[in-house]
């Protein structure tokens, strides 16, 4: 596969990369590590804002923009870039959007590289894994933040917890990651009643 620039130098240099490039890298690495072809549909546009690259495509199905892959989008802050189903181009009510830009962000910030979790493990029935790690915390508070403009807290965590809850039927696990949706929440937008569907 083709080497990148390095990634300061790619943001310094603004784009920084031929977009032809960048596309044969994501049809490649997708179809070699997902088994799922991106060339018909794969469409990129620059992000000046954020200086990143979004990487649309038509998904897998309506909840996995690759088999086996949780939700729409995913980024990749190594290449800059953030995979999504080009359906969220217009309709995101979760806010996916604001969350795979909040992973670019972190990964430049050096989230990624600090250790332990975000929230006790204790309040989250013992949670020391996804998502109760610093990577996701910036991820997690930008959506929150995003959906808490039009939306009450309740629907703020139904909002999250939609495309895990189609994912998985592990009722033990998604009461772990929604108490810790409710902690992050209190902690970090507002402090405020809110009970766990699962207890």
């Amino acid at each position: 596969m083709t080497e990148f620039k390095s990634f300061k130098k790619w943001l310094n240099e603004s784009k920084g990369i031929d977009e032809n490039q960048l596309k044969k890298w994501i049809i490649e690495y997708y179809e070699t590590n997902s088994n799922i072809d991106y060339s018909d549909s794969l469409e990129l546009t620059w992000d000046p804002s954020y200086k990143l690259y979004w990487a649309w495509v038509a998904p897998y199905n309506n909840n996995h923009v690759y088999k086996e892959k949780t939700g729409l989008s995913e980024s990749n802050a190594k290449k800059n870039f953030i995979l999504a189903s080009n359906t969220l181009k217009k309709n995101d009510p979760a806010g996916w959007k604001e969350h795979e830009i909040g992973h670019i962000l972190g990964y430049r910030e050096g989230y990624y590289k600090k250790k332990g979790n975000i929230i006790d493990t204790k309040e989250v029935y013992g949670l020391n894994e996804y998502p109760n790690v610093w990577s996701e915390f910036i991820p997690f508070t930008r959506q929150m933040k995003f959906l808490s403009q039009e939306n009450n807290p309740k629907s703020i965590i139904r909002f999250m917890m939609k495309h895990y809850e189609e994912c998985s039927n592990n009722i033990e696990q998604l009461k772990k990651i929604e108490e810790f949706f409710i902690k992050l929440y209190k902690k970090k937008i507002k402090n405020t009643d809110l009970k766990n569907k699962y207890t």
